[in-house]
């Protein structure tokens, strides 16, 4: 079997470090011939290529047709599918399936209609949509390029397609909103052994000194919490940098910055207000320490401890990350951990549903009339039923004058931090409402019945068992009627809640 996989890109990060242990895992098969990958950019292709340094299995190769990119027009939308057909369908009908992440998240309308085109021409050919994220999930504004620029439905149903979903209620949302359940998978993403070296000390301070120089908010000798994400909008970093407030004995330490035209501007805002602000946080990390030689296993080995504010996941690799790592966890609880619960040591994960700040009137008045306005604006998107739902809950936002900081805005967010960072008194009663205690903080091995569920659930031979499953069941299925039905506006109503229309969301 020749294997095609595609991305926008093999930056650093989520989806790439997904694809880089799904291969390694599939080279395992006698069955795979070969395996290549696409990506829309060059950057970390060199970095990618040594981690398959013994293989002659896997080739990667650069189309900058496939990055990230938008039309304005329907005749630039023609003109870039037509070089999409040049450069991108040789190598469709070189492999036997064809495997594509997030294919239809609004961030290349050319491309997602040209894989629209190519399923409804090639019906010789398997295709596998893996889908980490939905643009029905609080993403108008790529929705309404998609809406704008598509004319067929996002969700083809034809026989030789597979739907891939890494968590049980985006899988159940499809199964259960018009999709063949032949064709959902569940794909939970991969999840490698690691063996990170105990904490040193002198290792985290000499970081700690490194990154002070940068940020002048670093304790050089404090510990440090790890974020290992992009400074992106979901991942709520205002928040991260909130607990360097609240508990200030750790430093918080975020790795990467946003890079998407759509987080370049929020990452960049969290990066300036560090500069001006200094507070024991720095987003960057990751890549300034780099330049000092420190690898990524180093600075997990480094850290106290993970964190994450994150307000929406596909899968929550960072959760489990944090068991497989030894490390202790605070982090926001999320939907998408549902039945999780037996791969954490309670005795070192400390979930939170919220974290309550005081509003004042005035404040809440405007607070809730942004939030009026958004779903105003949102109408053309969501039923009348939902509408009347979320006007709703939004009335009860802030009751009793304290209000989830997840809900902010991201100015409003820095102001709470630049506040209580100024006054002691309102960090105490802060720490009082939200009744902060850490004390699981210094325990310091994870049950081995964590990781051994953990490994046995995500691990390599997992992988491998889940990817026969889903080659198998690639079965003639020529008899079956197709349907034409477009199950994204029921999707919409699915995701659509206060979560997914925080005003975090619109710092563009």
């Amino acid at each position: 079997m020749k294997i095609l996989i595609l991305h926008y890109h093999l930056l650093p990060g989520g989806v790439t470090n997904v694809i880089i242990d799904q291969v390694k895992s599939l080279l395992t098969l006698a069955s795979v011939e070969h395996i290549t990958l696409i990506s829309g950019q060059s950057d970390n292709i060199d970095n990618v290529n040594k981690c398959f340094p013994k293989s002659d299995k896997v080739s990667i190769e650069v189309l900058p047709s496939v990055g990230y990119r938008n039309v304005s027009s329907n005749e630039e939308l023609i003109s870039s599918k037509q070089e999409l057909a040049l450069s991108l369908t040789p190598f469709v009908r070189q492999h036997d399936l064809i495997w594509i992440h997030n294919y239809h998240l609004g961030k290349n309308i050319p491309l997602t209609a040209y894989w629209l085109d190519i399923i409804q021409q090639t019906k010789d050919k398997k295709f596998l949509l893996h889908i980490h994220d939905f643009p029905e999930s609080g993403r108008f504004d790529n929705l309404s390029l998609l809406r704008k620029h598509l004319n067929k439905p996002l969700y083809p149903l034809n026989n030789h397609v597979k739907y891939a979903l890494i968590n049980y209620r985006d899988y159940d949302y499809l199964r259960k909103n018009g999709i063949n359940e032949d064709q959902v998978f569940f794909l939970p993403n991969p999840i490698k052994e690691e063996i990170i070296p105990p904490l040193d000390p002198k290792t985290s301070h000499d970081m700690m000194s490194y990154l002070s120089t940068f940020y002048k908010g670093i304790k050089k000798d404090c510990p440090f919490r790890l974020y290992p994400v992009r400074s992106i909008r979901r991942k709520n970093i205002g928040e991260a940098l909130f607990w360097s407030i609240l508990q200030p004995e750790y430093n918080i330490i975020i790795t990467l910055p946003g890079v998407s035209n759509r987080e370049k501007n929020y990452s960049q805002k969290i990066e300036s207000f560090l500069k001006e602000y200094p507070i024991p946080s720095a987003t960057s990390a990751g890549l300034i320490l780099s330049q000092k030689g420190y690898s990524f296993t180093n600075i997990v080995s480094a850290s106290h401890s993970v964190i994450s504010t994150s307000v929406q996941e596909g899968f929550g690799y960072l959760f489990l990350n944090s068991q497989i790592w030894n490390k202790p966890l605070l982090a926001r609880q999320l939907p998408i951990l549902k039945g999780f619960d037996k791969y954490f040591d309670w005795q070192m994960s400390t979930f939170y549903t919220e974290l309550l700040v005081p509003i004042n009137k005035e404040d809440l008045v405007r607070l809730k009339t942004a939030y009026l306005n958004k779903l105003k604006s949102l109408k053309a998107y969501i039923n009348t039923q939902v509408m009347e739902s979320l006007s709703i809950k939004i009335q009860t936002i802030g009751k009793e004058g304290w209000i989830d900081f997840s809900f902010l805005s991201l100015n409003d967010q820095l102001n709470i931090i630049k506040t209580t960072h100024q006054d002691e008194k309102l960090r105490e009663s802060i720490i009082d409402r939200n009744r902060l205690s850490m004390d699981r903080w210094e325990t310091n091995n994870v049950n081995k019945d964590i990781t051994n569920n953990i490994l046995k659930d995500f691990g390599s031979q997992a992988v491998v068992d889940k990817f026969n499953q889903l080659t198998a069941s690639f079965t003639d299925r020529s008899h079956k009627k197709v349907k034409t039905r477009d199950i994204s506006s029921d999707l919409v109503d699915k995701f659509t809640d206060l979560d997914t229309i925080r005003l975090l969301y619109d710092y563009k």
